[in-house]
């Protein structure tokens, strides 16, 4: 559901995939993913990533919002971002 009356909602779900390289120390995320999911992956790994306090938060509604965090305005979320 939209948060606004005429708004749309995009169902990214689907787009949950999430892998991890291991050689590279890098992390592929699917922007429909949830954070409890790819901290569940990751900690298979023995890795951490700073992500969503809430694990039913989703990757693409987090990571885009890198103003700053709840302890301050320190673009944590997407510092470590690799293309």
């Amino acid at each position: 559901m939209s948060g606004t009356a005429s708004g749309v909602t995009l169902d990214l779900s689907a787009l949950n995939v999430r892998t991890y390289d291991v050689a590279a120390n890098v992390a592929s995320l699917g922007s429909g993913g949830r954070w409890r999911d790819v901290f569940a992956e990751l900690g298979r790994h023995g890795v951490a990533v700073s992500g969503g306090r809430d694990g039913d938060v989703g990757v693409g509604g987090f990571l885009p919002g890198s103003r700053g965090t709840w302890h301050g305005p320190h673009p944590a979320r997407t510092a470590a971002v690799a293309r």
